[in-house]
């Protein structure tokens, strides 16, 4: 009996050190994982941007910018150092709507149409990745020309086939907003008596009077980009970020 208690013994000693051992070897695991997972966030980094102009949330594989100001990070580039990567790529789609205008002393607002673009590979300069421009105003890649298109009407024209959904949000949301207007008109009689007239003019208007986008007071614009870019590390890993802007 002597004996069985000392075998069982053993056995739990053994057991608990090789547990032990396992544990320590699952965090030296992790702690080697770490450095590499740090290496990627550190070095895939957008150049030229104000970091105060947007609220930027990280998650593991995830970073979003969120813009706090008009500018986004269209047009700038994402830096990487070459010496982490043995190969890179990356690949990007947009998510597009367009914001409503009405008076002049009524900023311009987002509708709730949306519609997703295609992914498009991004092109890679030495130690660098281009992000497409969407107004032109770097030397980067136009938005249209990366999706096909030869100029920006025609990128704009392509949302056609929807008009009849778009017309009918944006002529609802008009309809709100100046029989609105038409209500609190005191506001205006003084100051802007033609935005009385604009809205006069308007509510006298039908929905078949509406021909096209700019018709409606429409501009076409990216609410949301997502890239993704994936590679090999110099030690043979595989690796995914995504990189969002809303």
């Amino acid at each position: 009996m002597k004996n069985v208690i000392q075998i069982i013994f053993g056995f739990l000693i053994f057991t608990s050190c090789n547990q032990e051992s396992n544990s320590k070897n699952e965090y030296e695991s992790k702690d080697k994982e770490s450095p590499i997972e740090n290496s990627i966030d550190s070095s895939l980094t957008i150049s030229g941007i104000n970091e105060e102009d947007f609220k930027i949330q990280k998650s593991s594989d995830t970073i979003s910018y969120i813009k706090q100001l008009y500018e986004g990070i269209d047009g700038k580039n994402i830096a990487f150092d070459t010496s982490s990567f043995k190969s890179i790529k990356a690949r990007i789609k947009f998510d597009f709507s367009f914001v409503q205008y009405t008076i002049d002393d009524n900023p311009a607002y987002p509708i709730s149409y949306s519609k997703q673009s295609q992914w498009k590979q991004l092109n890679r300069v030495e130690d660098e990745i281009e992000i497409p421009d969407f107004n032109g105003n770097t030397q980067n890649i136009r938005v249209h020309e990366l999706l096909g298109y030869s100029n920006f009407e025609e990128l704009n024209n392509s949302f056609n086939q929807d008009f009849t959904t778009i017309k009918q949000e944006s002529f609802k949301e008009q309809s709100e907003f100046y029989r609105n207007l038409i209500q609190n008109k005191s506001r205006y009689e003084e100051c802007c008596p033609e935005y009385i007239t604009q809205a006069e003019k308007f509510l006298k208007t039908k929905i078949t009077d509406f021909n096209s986008i700019d018709d409606l007071g429409l501009e076409l614009y990216y609410k949301s980009m997502v890239i993704e870019v994936t590679g090999k590390l110099r030690n043979g890993t595989n690796f995914k970020r995504i990189i969002i802007e809303k």
